[in-house]
This record gives structure tokens, sequence and C-alpha cells, in this order.
């Protein structure tokens, strides 16, 4: 025979008061999430972040076709500031012809005094030194140029394709 197993009094059964459980999918290995935040609940944080930011934008109003487009010419700008100056660093490295140099130097053919630009830290520095933040994002608008048509493209069509051939 078995016996029924007797469980702990609950919460109410205690008279004590207790949090209530965290929602579904919530960390609960000691970092904060947003839905414990004071006032804060669901999506809310994000719409109420946007109307802060953008007080005056309605984002009811934008067609949902070029939701897509917005975000790739996003990233594009965003990814064309953040790698414009490895792209000048790279440039100026191929520019002096540092790799065929190099290997002429090994052979004995030319001193290391001829290299003015030497690896990613040592040309990151000279550029700086010598030219500033205005250095290191030279080429700036091409590359913009180049990256933010293509990511456009490249989000337009990834979206287009996955709505596509997602099963109904």
């Amino acid at each position: 025979m078995s016996q029924p197993i007797s469980s702990s009094p609950s919460a109410e059964d205690r008279g004590s008061t207790t949090p209530p459980p965290p929602p579904p999918n919530t960390p609960t290995d000691g970092h904060l999430h947003y839905t414990q935040l004071p006032g804060v609940s669901g999506d809310d944080w994000s719409r109420a972040l946007v109307k802060q930011l953008v007080p005056h934008f309605d984002a009811s109003t934008i067609n949902p076709n070029i939701i897509p487009t917005i975000a790739g010419a996003t990233a594009g700008l965003v990814s064309g500031i953040f790698t414009c100056p490895l792209d000048v660093i790279k440039t100026k490295l191929q520019a002096q012809g540092g790799w065929v140099r190099a290997a002429a130097r090994k052979r004995g053919g030319m001193s290391s005094e001829a290299l003015r630009y030497r690896g990613l830290v040592g040309t990151s520095k000279l550029i700086w030194r010598e030219e500033g933040i205005r250095g290191m994002y030279r080429g700036l608008g091409p590359l913009i140029l180049g990256y933010l048509p293509t990511w456009m493209v490249y989000f337009t069509v990834y979206e287009k394709t996955k709505t596509t051939l997602e099963p109904c």
C-alpha cells in the first residue's frame, strides 16, 4: 500500500508573503532581468525607450515591408563606422607593399627602416599620432556608400526569402 505524500504548507497556509515566481524564461542565475526592474513589464520597456529617444516618431505608420530595408541600412551604417579604421590600416599596409617588402627584407634586399607602417598596432598608433581621429576615418563616405546599399539589399532579400520559404 502506498501512503500519501505530505507536502509542505503553501505560502497562504503559513501566513507569509513570498514574491511571485519570475516570468517564464527569466534567468534565475543571479543576473538582473528587465522584468525585474520597477515599472517594466513585457515589451513596454522597448516602446518606452523609443518614445524617449525619438518623441515624435510613430512606428505604426511604417510599412512593414520596408522594415528589413531600414534595418539593413542601419546595419550598413554601423558596420561602416566600426570597420573604417581597420580598412584604413589595411589600405596603408597594402599601399606600402608591406608583405612584399618584408619578404625582400628576409632575403637581405631591403632594410627595415624602409617600412613606415608595421603591423596593425604600429600602423594605428602612427595614424592616430599624425592624423588623429580624422585619419582613422579617412574614406568613411565611400565605405558607407558601398556598405549601406549592400546591407539594405541583403536584409530585404533575406527577409523576403525567409517568409517565402516558411511553411504555412
